[in-house]
């Protein structure tokens, strides 16, 4: 899970390797679609993904946007930033992902089919929202 967190932080700026994106899926994947799965272990999959990803992707000028524009001290910005990507990134993911556990019970060609349309399906309903 944190190879792919990792892959997917890649894949933004500062470091902008885009073919990163290509692989940050594959260790997901595999988790998420292996048989048997719960519906627990990935919601838990999804909350440890998104709010690592969205830590290393937003988390520093997150927090040091809270430290600059609104004069807050550096504690209260790093709380502030763990708890605003916990709440508008990490439980989307959440989400998404538990819709993809009861896919593991599927065959591998469903199970693949199945990942490949939840996941944007999942980006997309998050892009819609207040915060997307």
């Amino acid at each position: 899970m944190l190879a792919g967190a990792l892959a997917f932080i890649a894949a933004y700026p500062p470091f902008d390797l885009a073919a990163a994106a290509w692989f940050a899926t594959a260790p997901l994947a595999l988790a998420l679609l292996t048989p048997g799965l719960s519906t627990r272990a990935a919601l838990l999959l999804g909350l440890t993904f998104g709010w690592t990803a969205s830590l290393g992707i937003v988390g520093p000028w997150m927090t040091m946007a809270a430290i600059d524009y609104f004069e807050r001290s550096a504690p209260f910005a790093f709380a502030f930033t763990l708890l605003m990507t916990a709440i508008n990134v990490a439980i989307y993911y959440a989400l998404t992902f538990a819709c993809i556990a009861p896919l593991s019970r599927l065959g591998p060609a469903a199970r693949v089919a199945g990942f490949a349309t939840i996941w944007p399906a999942g980006e997309v309903v998050r892009s819609l929202t207040a915060y997307g």
